[in-house]
């Protein structure tokens, strides 16, 4: 009998190859990631070689051509130039240097602004990827991969992936300030004061409004503070933040230090034009900002996502109110700062999209719980 069973056993190792699952959720994560992919180069092409977004046209591919044969001073700060560098950068490694982009520019305009477009693609699905791992620390990785799908598949990210704009690239710094806050709540080491703090600076570099984001960050610090056992750490964290994001800010934008007088007047023009005291950019119906961009998030972001939003908001409120100080504050005060203003577009939501799908798919998570353990057994 005991030769008969040593017959059987198996060899070593092998049970352990037995027993090897796949982790799905990576798994998943691939899936979203490689979907996003996807969704994001299909129909990037569309409208090329003709241009129909003037602000693609005039704000970023061309300034980003045009730093070749100039200096490196955009003049120009309605929009931060990060994304013109990065532009400009990017141009340089894909074609060659000047020659390379100057003939690509002149002889097939499409191929700049497909590069242009991808790399605004990248950054969404990067910011997807960094948004599950915020997910991860703040919650579950299972909510992180919900909140990486719906900022991955949301109809504004997605559509504006196809544009060479700033507004996809923002949220890929804006997810990192997110992972960096989500550490610094749960560790309180200083080191992740510094990767908020950089995703903070790169946001407003990328787009102004994007600074939005300290505000996790800030209300994180405070709870470490109020706590009494690490207030002096927060407070070291903190400070270390705000100077990473005030350098990633300078190094992205550093003709706001070198010419700040241009710099200001761009920001004083942008706020102007924003609040409408400067009598520009007429054809606006609507009268109520706040409503717009409660409508916006019915379709740019979606009525269920947007509802589930609201859903994991409650209920954090209930559950966890140190997370609800985190998380639901910045996307409110956004949307009533920005809804003040007399002009309003639906890409401007896009900075708080982040919070949202963490958001959502919290409240999403936390009801199909609540279903499981209702159900009859």
């Amino acid at each position: 009998m005991p030769a008969a069973e040593a017959a059987v056993e198996p060899a070593p190792g092998a049970s352990r190859r037995l027993r090897w699952r796949p982790d799905l959720i990576l798994v998943g994560l691939g899936a979203v990631l490689v979907v996003a992919v996807l969704l994001r180069a299909w129909g990037i092409k569309q409208g090329l070689p003709f241009v129909y977004n003037v602000d693609e046209d005039a704000h970023f591919v061309p300034p980003a051509i045009g730093m070749f044969g100039h200096n490196y001073n955009p003049g120009y700060f309605l929009n931060p130039p990060g994304y013109t560098y990065l532009l400009h950068f990017v141009f340089a490694v894909w074609f060659g240097g000047r020659d390379g982009v100057a003939h690509a520019y002149a002889t097939d305009p499409t191929a700049v602004y497909v590069v242009a477009r991808a790399t605004a693609g990248v950054l969404g699905v990067a910011a997807a990827w960094l948004v599950y791992l915020a997910g991860a620390r703040f919650f579950d990785r299972r909510t992180g991969l919900l909140a990486a799908a719906l900022l991955a598949f949301a109809f504004l990210p997605v559509f504006y992936s196809h544009l060479a704009l700033n507004d996809v690239p923002t949220l890929a710094p804006v997810a990192l300030s997110l992972l960096g806050t989500a550490l610094v709540l749960r560790s309180g080491r200083v080191g992740h004061y510094a990767i908020a703090g950089a995703g903070v600076g790169l946001a407003a570099a990328m787009k102004y409004t994007g600074g939005v984001v300290i505000l996790p960050l800030l209300a994180a610090a405070v709870l470490h503070v109020v706590d009494g056992r690490g207030g002096r750490r927060a407070i070291v964290g903190i400070a270390l933040a705000l100077l990473v994001a005030l350098a990633c800010f300078v190094i992205a934008n550093p003709f706001s230090v070198i010419d700040f007088h241009q710099f200001h007047q761009g920001l004083s023009t942008q706020a102007s034009a924003a609040a409408g005291t400067d009598g520009s950019k007429l054809g606006l119906t609507q009268h109520s900002g706040i409503l717009y961009y409660l409508w916006t998030l019915t379709w740019g972001f979606g009525w269920i996502p947007a509802l589930a939003a609201l859903l994991g908001a409650g209920v954090l409120v209930r559950r966890d109110w140190q997370l609800a100080v985190v998380l639901v504050p910045a996307p409110v005060l956004f949307v009533l700062f920005m809804g003040t203003q007399q002009r309003y577009f639906g890409r401007w939501l896009m900075p708080i999209l982040p919070i949202l799908a963490l958001l959502a798919a919290y409240g999403a998570v936390s009801l199909v719980r609540l279903l499981a353990l209702r159900r009859p057994r």
